[in-house]
């Protein structure tokens, strides 16, 4: 995992890591490890893990868009009432077929315009 000794004594007292004590050695399982190493994953690869499941790490996700009475916008919670620019942003969702978890996307682009125009 490339941290030292320090940072994963930090983590599991943290609650951040789960491990098991078996008799005075302390154990991992290989999922958990790899579930810490997704967590932590460089900003590089943000649309790579878009592409898997963040519960079961499956790639078969279906596109969709989440549902309400009307269209389903996220606002920043700063955002001027009276603008010119709208400050809702339009989200997308994914949804994995093998544990139906829902990922949940918002549009990158408009919420850094909508930042720059409240500055």
């Amino acid at each position: 995992m490339n941290v030292g000794e320090p940072t994963i004594y930090r983590w599991m007292r943290d609650g951040r890591m789960t491990f098991r004590k078996v008799g005075d050695s302390t154990r991992f399982l290989q999922e958990d490890l790899d579930a810490m190493v997704q967590v932590y994953r460089s900003k590089k690869k943000v649309n790579e893990v878009h592409q898997h499941c963040p519960l079961c790490r499956h790639t078969d996700l279906i596109d969709g868009d989440i549902q309400g009475t009307g269209h389903v916008y996220f606002r920043p919670g700063k955002a001027k009432f009276w603008t010119f620019l709208d400050s809702n942003i339009k989200t997308t969702a994914k949804m994995c077929t093998r544990c139906g978890a829902v990922q949940w996307y918002g549009d990158k682009e408009k919420l850094v315009a909508v930042k720059q125009e409240d500055e």
